[in-house]
């Protein structure tokens, strides 16, 4: 099961790999917009599944992608 999230602006696409994700909360604590949380999708594992509240609040600094262990967070600007 994968996670995806949009903005508005349909320039940036977020993609959380849910069955990756082991609910450490670096996502959490590393977003200086404090976008996001843990959810209440819980995968395979049985570890609740990082989502993201506001894609359009997102200033795209990759934090949580960076500080993710289990690289289960991706995010896609433009056309990369």
């Amino acid at each position: 099961m994968i996670t995806v999230g949009v903005n508005s602006l349909k320039d940036t696409i977020f993609v959380i790999a849910a069955e990756k994700c082991k609910s450490c909360g670096f996502c959490v604590a590393s977003c200086p917009r404090k976008l996001f949380s843990l959810g209440t999708t819980i995968n395979s594992h049985g570890y609740h599944v990082a989502e993201i509240k506001d894609p359009d609040s997102c200033i795209r600094c990759r934090a949580c992608s960076t500080m993710c262990p289990e690289s289960a967070i991706e995010i896609m600007i433009g056309e990369e």
